[in-house]
């Protein structure tokens, strides 16, 4: 079995997940106890020893999604030099151009921090404006963008564009409707078995599954699922129908499932 133990990092960057989540004085952000930093040193140590570069990323604290410098990593940078006892490069940011620049210059026996992942809500498990936790304005304002994405996406169908239509999907939603065995198992349903109807690419559930039914689609109301996830639903004859499950993805509201 592979383990970091029998790996050879020569010549390669690792992207190592790190628990720097540690303690700072309130007043002077100078860690007060380098436990979670001195439980990493192995890993990192073995990575240069054998001629490779680290990249560290980790969360600090809760700062709900958004930057604050009580927050930042750039506090552990000392400490965790000194654990280490070699320079240790810092990323304002974990990603991004300028990030992906400095990772790509790193050379071997170098460490890169990155910045606190947590301030970007995904890394958060659940933005701390969705949800439950979502004002009334912003709940309007997520039915008001999601209407005017199914408006989109309505018209989309309705000239058969898939290309334009594929690019509103979520890489998850491609996964599964590429799958074989689930396109076998749509072919299998009444309606498509009438029409002698055999799905083999997910341009074929495109045309065959989404076209007929999806030109015309009208949003009632939105029910939040997870973070930045939503159901959307019409109501016909005062029963909800779900229309779609929508995913926020990079600030964009996509297909999924």
């Amino acid at each position: 079995m592979q383990t970091i133990d029998n790996f050879n990092f020569s010549g390669k960057k690792a992207i190592v997940r790190v628990d720097f989540n540690v303690p700072l004085d309130k007043k002077t952000f100078v860690v007060t106890d380098d436990t979670r930093i001195r439980g990493a040193l192995p890993t990192i140590q073995k990575i240069l020893k054998d001629g490779g570069s680290a990249i560290l990323m980790s969360h600090l604290g809760r700062p709900d999604g958004k930057v604050q410098e009580k927050y930042s990593l750039k506090h552990v940078v000392s400490t965790v030099e000194k654990v280490v006892g070699t320079t240790v490069k810092f990323a304002s940011d974990c990603m991004g151009d300028a990030t992906k620049k400095m990772a790509a210059e790193l050379k071997a026996g170098e460490i890169l921090l990155l910045e606190n992942l947590r301030f970007y809500e995904e890394e958060e498990g659940k933005p701390y404006h969705l949800g439950e936790n979502a004002t009334e304005e912003e709940k309007k304002e997520a039915l008001f963008d999601i209407k005017e994405l199914i408006f989109k996406l309505n018209r989309i169908v309705q000239q058969k564009d898939f290309e334009a239509w594929y690019s509103y999907l979520s890489p998850n939603f491609i996964t599964y409707y590429s799958n074989p065995d689930v396109l076998a198992e749509i072919s299998n349903q009444p309606t498509m078995r009438k029409y002698n109807i055999v799905l083999k690419t997910l341009k074929d559930y495109f045309l065959y599954v989404v076209y007929p039914s999806r030109q015309n689609d009208t949003v009632d109301e939105i029910e939040y699922i997870g973070y930045n996830k939503v159901k959307v639903y019409t109501i016909v004859n005062n029963v909800k129908l779900v229309l779609y499950v929508l995913e926020k993805i990079n600030g964009t509201w996509m297909i999924s499932r």
